[in-house]
């Protein structure tokens, strides 16, 4: 599942599987992605980000995948309620804060519908979360206030190419993936990070995106 933001160079992965509402998430020191473990139309579906403590919100806006059924909708929680892009109230969309974390903000959409649901087409982005916060300073950067977290539903989701649109080149990568070798459980847990140099090559140059596939 990728995840999409803007100035962050240096990370560390980590997958987990969060016990309530069955969903699974990944994250790194600044960002933390949750979505429903098994989405299905028809299901419920939770799409979430959770932010450092410290960042103080001021808006959070979601975005449902590209489709080609002539939908355009896209949602905004404010103090604990669903509007949509017409600042209407979304009947069976509930404001989801992972049992009133407030440094959550999600979305749980009771019944799954094809509009929510993304393309097979890898050139097409998933759930898209914008979050902007009062002040900046995020990753040590002061006019950095706003973080965008794209969130894939499908399985086995790995865009081919870091795609050169936004402006970078890749040159290296120093990848180090840590086991944890005591475990019973069936699904392999491990930690990791990786150190990405890229090479601005031409516009806009300042958005990083990160490919998290696969991490459970």
């Amino acid at each position: 599942m990728p995840l999409l933001w803007k100035g962050v160079i240096l990370i560390s992965l980590i997958s987990s599987i969060l016990a309530d509402d069955n969903v699974i998430s990944w994250k790194n020191e600044q960002i933390e992605a949750i979505r429903s473990a098994n989405p299905a139309v028809g299901e419920t579906l939770i799409v979430a980000v959770r932010h450092r403590e410290e960042y103080l919100r001021a808006t959070c806006d979601f975005r449902p995948p590209p489709n080609d059924l002539g939908s355009d909708v896209s949602y905004k929680v404010i103090d604990g309620i669903v509007y949509d892009n017409h600042d209407e109230v979304v009947n069976g969309i509930e404001a989801w804060d992972d049992g009133g974390d407030p440094s959550v903000c999600g979305i749980k959409i009771l019944a799954m519908e094809d509009i929510h649901d993304e393309s097979p087409d890898l050139e097409k982005s998933g759930w898209t979360i914008n979050l902007a916060f009062q002040q900046g300073g995020i990753f040590g950067q002061e006019k950095l206030a706003k973080i965008e977290v794209e969130i894939h539903l499908k399985e086995d989701f790995l865009k081919p190419i870091l795609e050169r649109y936004l402006g970078h080149l890749p040159e290296h990568y120093d990848l180090s993936l840590i086991p944890d070798l005591t475990s019973t459980d069936e699904l392999v847990h491990f930690q990791g990070s990786v150190k990405i140099t890229l090479r601005t090559t031409s516009y806009p140059g300042f958005i990083i995106p990160v490919q998290m596939n696969g991490l459970d």
